[in-house]
Parts: C-alpha cells; sequence; structure tokens
C-alpha cells in the first residue's frame, strides 16, 4: 500500500472548509433553541456527524456545505461543529424529489413531488421559480396549491439569500437566525443600518 492510499483523519480544531455533505436524518433537535445534530455522508458515503446551531436550515436527502472545526465528543467521538451551513440546490431528480417532501413546501407529500418532478424532470424548480403556473399542468394542483408551492419556494429562497449576505457580514448561524427571528424578510436592512451606526 503506498501512502496515497492513506486517508488523514481529522484531530480535534482541525478546521473544516466548504466541506459538502449530504443531510441523512437528524438525530437530535433541540425544540427551545436552534441547535441540531444531523446524520450526514460525504461523497464517498463516509459517516459524518454534523452538530450546531442551524436550526431547520437543511432539508434531509439534499446536499449542503458546512464550514467549521472537528470536535471530539467524550462518548460520540469525532463531528464537526458548524459555524455555517449553506443549503445547495438540488439537481437531481431524486434530490428535488426529498426537497420538495421538506417542511419547506407545506402542502407536498412524496406522491405529489414525484408526480411535479416526473411532469417537469431536473427543470422542476426553474418551474417553480419562473412559471409557477405551469405546476396546474400536474394532476391534483389547482390555482391554490401551485400558489402555496410558490409561496414556500420565495420564502425559503429568501431566507437562504438572507443567510449568504449574513455570512458575508461574518455573522454565524445562530445570530442569523436570532435576527430573522425577530425582523423577518426585513433582516438585512436592519443589519445594514446597525453597521452604518457602528
Amino acid at each position: 500500500m503506498n501512502d496515497s492510499q492513506y486517508t488523514l483523519l481529522p484531530k480535534p480544531g482541525d478546521t473544516v472548509t466548504n466541506l459538502q455533505l449530504e443531510a441523512v436524518r437528524y438525530l437530535f433537535e433541540a425544540s427551545d433553541t436552534l441547535y441540531r445534530i444531523l446524520r450526514c455522508k460525504d461523497e464517498n458515503n463516509n459517516g459524518k456527524i454534523v452538530v450546531g446551531n442551524f436550526g431547520d436550515a437543511l432539508v434531509t436527502g439534499c446536499s449542503f456545505l458546512v464550514k467549521g472545526k472537528w470536535i471530539k465528543h467524550v462518548k460520540y467521538g469525532m463531528q464537526i461543529r458548524a459555524e455555517t451551513v449553506v443549503p445547495l440546490t438540488p439537481v437531481t431528480t431524486e434530490g428535488i424529489c426529498k426537497y420538495l417532501c421538506s417542511e419547506h413546501f407545506s402542502g407536498i407529500g412524496p406522491s405529489t413531488a414525484k408526480n411535479i418532478v416526473d411532469r417537469f424532470g431536473t427543470a422542476t424548480l426553474d418551474v417553480i421559480r419562473d412559471t409557477p403556473s405551469r405546476l396546474k399542468e400536474v394532476p391534483g394542483i389547482g390555482d391554490s396549491k401551485a400558489e402555496q408551492i410558490r409561496k414556500s419556494w420565495q420564502k425559503y429562497q429568501e431566507l437562504n439569500q438572507l443567510f449568504i449576505q449574513f455570512y458575508q457580514h461574518g455573522l454565524t448561524q445562530h445570530q442569523c437566525y436570532k435576527i430573522y427571528q425577530n425582523y423577518g424578510s426585513n433582516s438585512l436592512s436592519i443589519l445594514e443600518i446597525g453597521r452604518a451606526h457602528v
């Protein structure tokens, strides 16, 4: 076996920068805070545990980028303590189906998600974003359901864009959620006003 076949194991304190993972399953969700423990896998299907205050930002079955540090839990071993997580837009039909079934899209179950993706394929998210009225081409989706899906998509996209802006200002995931909880869609303008007065 040559040296290139060995994989270096992380050590506590090692930095994690833009590691792409797929969210598999929430292991723990604190109901009174944004703290979560999430089982994930990397591109080689190696299991990883990510912990942190990232609330509902991540959808199981979808990919995301994580930045943080490796920590060693006494009982559970090596984990990534997330400073920031950035959800990635799914690009496969399977990923899009899982995304549509998530808590971010109210009223869409596995059957409806499959019907939508069967109709539009990998262009599904473009259809929702650009021409949501086309959703009515899917059996069982009328005007109100199409509008509900469009609103869910818009809200989640606004939240992601706000968080990306927050990260550029050096805020942590936890700080982002606290600001968003207090100020909603006005969060970025409040942040800009606050920074201008410093």
